[in-house]
């Protein structure tokens, strides 16, 4: 795993001053403003893609993002790390009753899982200092990120 940080505590969000959970929400809300986008971006122009949309939109967003917005004023990609997270605890797999379980698995987006595993590995890749975070704040393996820059 890649090191640890204040954020590897699974409550920090809700530990925030108010300030900086306003932001982190905000910076939550833009990632998901920015995969929608790419929906629409990849639905009115046609793009050709490889893979799923859903984690082709993820990829976008985290592009978008480290290309376009100042990630020390706007954290987005911890928070929507953080966010999967939350998901994924509340879902709790074993326990789901069959049908729920199907309707669950056949759904177009990835696992909640993967998809923190992925973005942590795209933001290692960018070689930036958020990238570095949201690596160690999903506990992104050594053997994953050496292959992150290519991804």
């Amino acid at each position: 795993m890649i090191g640890k940080t204040a954020f590897n505590d699974e409550d920090f969000m809700m530990k925030l001053p108010k300030e900086q959970f306003a932001r982190a929400i905000d910076g939550l809300l833009w990632g998901i403003y920015f995969h929608e986008l790419a929906h629409a971006v990849i639905y009115i122009n046609n793009a050709p893609m490889t893979g799923r949309e859903e984690d082709v939109a993820d990829q976008f967003s985290l592009w978008f993002a480290v290309n376009f917005v100042d990630l020390t004023k706007n954290p987005m990609i911890t928070p929507t790390i953080w966010f999967w997270r939350q998901l994924a605890k509340e879902r709790n797999l074993p326990a789901m009753s069959q049908d729920p379980l199907k309707a669950f698995l056949s759904d177009e987006h990835s696992l909640d899982e993967p998809r923190i595993y992925n973005m942590a590995c795209w933001a290692w890749g960018t070689n930036t200092a958020g990238g570095v975070i949201a690596a160690r704040f999903a506990g992104l393996t050594q053997a994953r990120a050496q292959r992150c820059p290519a991804e």
